[in-house]
């Protein structure tokens, strides 16, 4: 329990600083800094305590978490204002404090009761909420959202393994060890040495292009001629694009036809 209970407090003073580094990139006052660091160290427990109906919060039944939140963004402060940070601070910080913040909220979860798949999103949920909330609110894409990052993979990796030693009876403590270090060495691999997930790639078929047009009009290409049936062009050939419709239409010197007004 001491163990579990200092890496919770070294967490959050870990997601702090990464709080305080974000904000100080966009360029945020003491207000607005103060209050990214504690969204990012606060907010994946709190979402995990919620779900799980565990009451009080952690942070308000020990306001020991916001001081060690408030101490960690003063360190920050201090620190940026006199040495600038190394180039993956921000990044190493948010791995660190996911290993921490993902194997605490998995044996958290556990201990309220959760076993299984619930208890692993719990793990994830409470690693991973804090940083999406951080990123959103300083207007960045999430880092567990861009494009092939191993982020909530590394949470969810950690914490199945957490989970699969204590199975095999390991104790709890090495376990969770074990389960960190695999979380960090995914995530410092994924800044360092480009590890990244398959993207979706979707192959582009056949589509239809629709061109509004107030007039009759061919949309032509060497081996299709579609007449236009309405206010609509359609082009049915696949080589067809929008682009050379709109060319076609440009070419054709085309106006719409004039009402006629009445002879009164």
């Amino acid at each position: 329990m001491m163990i579990r209970a200092v890496l919770s407090y070294v967490g959050v003073m870990v997601f702090a600083a990464t709080g305080v580094l974000s904000a100080g990139r966009k360029g945020m006052d003491l207000i607005g800094v103060a209050a990214i660091a504690v969204v990012t160290a606060l907010g994946g427990g709190t979402l995990r305590d919620l779900l799980l109906e565990r009451h009080p919060v952690f942070w308000i039944g020990n306001t020991a978490f916001l001081w060690a939140c408030f101490a960690a963004t003063a360190i920050t402060l201090l620190y940026v204002r006199y040495s600038e940070p190394p180039a993956h601070a921000l990044q190493i910080a948010d791995a660190l404090g996911l290993a921490l913040f993902t194997i605490g909220g998995t044996q958290i979860a556990q201990d309220a009761g959760a076993t299984g798949l619930i208890m692993i999103l719990m793990g994830v949920l409470t690693g991973s909420a804090g940083g999406i909330l951080r990123d959103v609110l300083s207007a960045e894409i999430p880092m567990m959202f861009r494009q092939g990052r191993l982020y909530a993979t590394a949470a969810l990796a950690g914490a199945c393994a957490y989970e699969l030693l204590e199975r095999f009876g390991v104790p709890r403590e090495t376990a969770g060890l074990a389960g960190m270090g695999l979380i960090a060495l995914l995530r410092i691999g994924a800044i360092y040495r480009g590890w990244r997930l398959p993207t979706l790639r979707m192959r582009a078929g056949r589509t239809r292009v629709l061109i509004h047009t107030p007039c009759r009009i061919h949309c032509a290409v060497p081996s299709t001629a579609v007449p236009c049936a309405s206010s609509r062009t359609p082009c049915s050939d696949a080589r067809q694009s929008q682009a050379s419709c709109r060319s076609i239409l440009a070419k054709s010197r085309l106006t719409p036809p004039r009402h006629r007004q009445p002879a009164w």
